[in-house]
């Protein structure tokens, strides 16, 4: 009975970390799904390499995008602290190939694919004239 005391009182404080993890990531994870994103104005865009960031919770991305003759030729990716969101790397071709930042976001990693989208709004919103 004693062991059994023991463990619970173990487990309690185990439980409520990872019901308080989950409950955080959920408020992410909801709060990813709110953001919306703004279509690019290329006619507006001027060229050279500007810079933009953006984080939710623990995801954080930081990019370089480089913007030609009122085209994205290029987003460098600076920085993606993303826990399991690495998958979500594969819009940036898509928004440089689309021309468009109305990209749909990849399965199971929507916060950094949101983080990702608005970095490079952010970025070309540095970019206008």
């Amino acid at each position: 009975m004693k062991k059994y005391k023991k463990r619970l009182l173990l487990a309690c404080p185990l439980l409520l970390l990872i019901s308080i993890g989950l409950a955080i990531g959920a408020n992410a994870l909801h709060q990813a799904n709110r953001l919306s994103v703004k279509e690019l104005d290329r006619a507006s865009l001027k060229d050279g390499d500007t810079l933009g960031e953006y984080t939710i919770l623990l995801v954080s991305v930081k990019v370089q995008v480089t913007i030609k003759n009122h085209q994205i030729v290029d987003i460098d990716l600076l920085q993606h602290l993303n826990g399991l969101g690495k998958p979500a790397e594969a819009i940036i071709p898509m928004i440089i190939e689309q021309q468009s930042l109305k990209i749909d976001t990849v399965s199971n990693a929507t916060i950094s694919s949101k983080c990702i989208l608005k970095a490079v709004e952010a970025a070309v919103g540095e970019a206008y004239e």
